[in-house]
């Protein structure tokens, strides 16, 4: 599995938190692999055909404000681990700078909800380009 796979929880937690999951599903856009005694079993992902953001008019923005903050965390994680897989030291710089870019937009709180949507659209478009990437 690469290193940008899917998160994985197993089956009996999932019971549990099924809500949360489907939640961060939607917010994040991002699938969840379901296993059942460590080995995939199912797996929760965004419908198809949904719109670039998973947010509506009755959309909390404090929700959209932690999808945003979600999405710079995963971002930033993502160029962490292309860092530590760098070949030179200049790629390990650059990548290092998006880390520190990604967590800036964490601490960003003077976002409307339009500037929030659009900073949640721009943090997925780099998400799926550094997955198509590799």
């Amino acid at each position: 599995m690469n290193e940008n796979a899917a998160e994985t929880v197993g089956i009996e937690q999932a019971r549990k938190v099924l809500g949360e999951l489907v939640n961060q599903v939607r917010y994040t856009g991002r699938p969840i692999v379901l296993t059942r005694n460590g080995r995939p079993a199912a797996r929760l992902a965004p419908l198809e055909g949904s719109d670039m953001h998973p947010f509506d008019a009755t959309t909390p923005d404090a929700v959209i404000a932690d999808a945003v903050q979600d999405s710079a965390a995963l971002l930033a994680a993502a160029y962490a681990r292309l860092a530590d897989r760098a070949a030179t030291a200049e790629e390990e710089e650059a990548a290092m700078a998006k880390v520190e870019a990604a967590g800036a937009v964490r601490m960003r709180t003077d976002l409307d909800r339009a500037g929030m949507i659009a900073e949640y659209q721009r943090l997925q478009a780099e998400l799926d380009a550094l997955e198509s990437n590799g």
